[in-house]
């Protein structure tokens, strides 16, 4: 026969087994078979030779205190959850931002061609020619300061006008339209008919005829790079013309000198937005003379008619 214990129960008179253990499992309230299954493999192990072994009872505690909080039953897995939140993730694999194709810059010449032929062709253009520093000579005695104004192509234009005369600034609003050409008086602001186009002292073919002997014969044009005017994008270049051939815009020009001009195309229409050149086009002008261009494609006609 053998001797069962448990949980530190000393027992000196031998009882049958399955007795022994029936009367444990009531006294303690085991209903469950795991712990009864538990307490039988203990029995079996720990009585040896009738003697009364110590239970080791460990294992129905902890069970005991399963059965009084359940939600222990949570605790390795809630454990193995806290081990992975609390280990340090894997750097994640980074990804590679796709290297933007770069876009091929225009030949400097082409550029300029295709500009310079843009304003040829064009309707409706707004333009502000002026000097930061100098004038341009217009005729004996009287100098182009600066000039702003629209145009519809070929021959109808408004203009405001600023000119020195022998050190005497004048303004004058000028008008050319399909009826005929009229002039602000310099005195009183009104505007007069002019005798005839021809007699008014500006002309648009001026500016085209400038911009078109300023950029005709240029050379030495360094490649072309990408930069802003006004805050919008631009190409720009640079190189050197010569004077000789604004000598038929600008009377009195120098034959034999030349003048660098930087230029600013816009990257998506190829229009001109600017040329600009530096120096003296005349004998005895400043050498820090600066003649500047500035051109806008208007997108419809300007308002143009003769004034009342």
């Amino acid at each position: 026969s053998w001797v069962p214990a448990f949980a530190g129960t000393t027992v000196r008179q031998a009882r049958p087994f399955p007795q022994t253990l029936n009367c444990y499992l009531s006294r303690t309230a085991f209903s469950s078979p795991l712990p009864c299954c538990y307490a039988m493999e203990t029995c079996w192990h720990r009585v040896y030779d009738r003697q009364v072994i110590q239970v080791f009872k460990l294992p129905l505690l902890q069970w005991s205190a399963v059965r009084r909080c359940p939600a222990l039953l949570c605790l390795p897995a809630l454990l193995v959850a806290l081990a992975l939140a609390c280990s340090p993730a894997a750097a994640p694999t980074p990804i590679p931002t796709p290297t933007p194709t770069p876009v091929p810059l225009p030949d400097a010449q082409t550029l300029l061609d295709e500009a310079v032929q843009q304003l040829q062709t064009a309707q409706y253009v707004g333009f502000v020619f002026d000097h930061p520093v100098g004038n341009t000579p217009l005729a004996v005695g009287l100098a182009l300061v600066r000039a702003e104004g629209v145009v519809h192509l070929p021959d109808q234009f408004k203009v405001d006008v600023d000119m020195d005369s022998r050190g005497t600034a004048l303004s004058l609003g000028i008008v050319a339209t399909d009826s005929g050409a009229f002039m602000t008086n310099p005195i009183t602001g009104e505007y007069m008919p002019a005798a005839s186009r021809e007699m008014v002292p500006f002309q648009f073919d001026y500016i085209t005829g400038l911009v078109t002997a300023m950029l005709a014969e240029i050379g030495e044009l360094e490649p072309v790079t990408e930069g802003k005017l006004y805050g919008n994008p631009a190409y720009f270049t640079r190189g050197v013309t010569p004077t000789v051939g604004l000598g038929q815009v600008v009377p009195g020009a120098m034959p034999d000198g030349s003048l660098p001009v930087e230029v600013w195309v816009d990257p998506e229409s190829g229009w001109l937005m600017r040329a600009q050149m530096t120096g003296p086009l005349v004998p005895g002008e400043a050498e820090d003379t600066v003649r500047r261009l500035t051109l806008e494609l208007l997108p419809q006609p300007p308002d143009i008619s003769a004034p009342p």
